[in-house]
């Protein structure tokens, strides 16, 4: 007999800048910069993601979203300075079901400030 291996989903999530696109482990951008980002969960399941709930951290530090109502989201103002090197920070997105706390993904990317 064959023994079947079946490959079941596990929970992702996936950051979304505003041309549409999935960040991969790094992202660059410059002092003076807004970055807006979008969490894209995968694999849950929900109906909707306001079934999720979402927690944004930037180097260690809880991000609140001044719009609560759209947590989904966050938006990271980078102050201008002069850097005289690259500057690298952490940002972390966790997603989790609220019915399901098992249901749950993280995402990190590298942030290079330049």
């Amino acid at each position: 007999s064959h023994a079947r291996c079946l490959s079941a989903h596990l929970p992702q999530a996936l950051f979304q800048a505003p041309g549409g696109y999935s960040l991969q482990s790094r992202l660059e951008t410059a002092t003076g910069k807004t970055i807006n980002l979008s969490a894209a969960p995968l694999f849950f399941h929900i109906q909707t993601p306001d079934e999720l709930n979402f927690n944004w951290q930037f180097d260690s530090q809880i991000l609140i979203n001044s719009d609560q109502s759209n947590l989904k989201s966050v938006t990271l103002k980078i102050p201008k300075a002069d850097l005289s090197e690259p500057v690298v920070k952490q940002l972390n997105l966790s997603a989790t079901s609220k019915q399901d706390k098992l249901q749950q993904a993280n995402k990190n990317v590298e942030i290079i400030i330049k």
